[in-house]
């Protein structure tokens, strides 16, 4: 049995879910802009039945990036955001 097999959380992985994945070297956007082009139309999020496709996250994370920038937020400036651990659609 691997090590990671023995973590609790592991048995309500969906099926098919990796244990443990490659790192990833990057920015987090360079990444998500790949995995958003590369599977736009692949679920990026799934909980509880609520699904979010790759092209809705996209969309998302630009809306509030833009939210952001006319509040001001610029590179370099620090911000902290809290939200619910649930997904809206």
């Amino acid at each position: 049995m691997h090590m990671n097999e023995t973590r609790a959380w592991n048995r309500f992985y969906a099926p098919g879910t990796p244990i443990d994945i490659e790192t990833v070297t990057g920015s987090l956007i360079d990444l998500l802009d790949e995995r958003c082009t590369q599977w736009a139309d692949r679920d990026a999020i799934a909980f509880f039945g609520a699904t979010i496709t790759y092209r809705s996250l996209a969309d998302r994370v630009v809306r509030v990036a833009n939210a952001l920038h006319k509040l001001g937020v610029k590179a370099g400036i620090a911000w902290r955001s809290l939200c619910p651990t649930l997904p809206s659609t």
